[in-house]
């Protein structure tokens, strides 16, 4: 298997990842001050904390090294959003 097709895997096992319960908690304690903005999401994957922080009003600057994590099916519906994905390299 290639490292190209590993990652495909990968993201295809994370496509039905929920928010993570630290991400909640911190846009929780935002809410409460009605604050929102502009966030960076390091190592973004198929993009579910991204969605979550677009949904509560975030601009999100979505970042993968993986180039196959914009090929993520879960960014399907976000391709036409303001969401800038960028990919890392050395």
């Amino acid at each position: 298997m290639t490292a190209r097709a590993d990652w495909i895997g990968y993201y295809d096992a994370q496509r039905e990842r929920k928010p993570r319960d630290l991400l909640l908690r911190a846009l929780a304690s935002f809410e409460r001050e009605r604050r929102t903005g502009t966030t960076v999401d390091l190592g973004c994957g198929t993009g579910a904390d991204t969605a979550e922080l677009i949904a509560r009003g975030w601009d999100v600057v979505a970042i993968d090294r993986q180039e196959e994590a914009k090929d993520a099916e879960g960014w399907g519906e976000m391709k036409h959003r303001h969401v800038f994905h960028a990919i890392a390299r050395r």
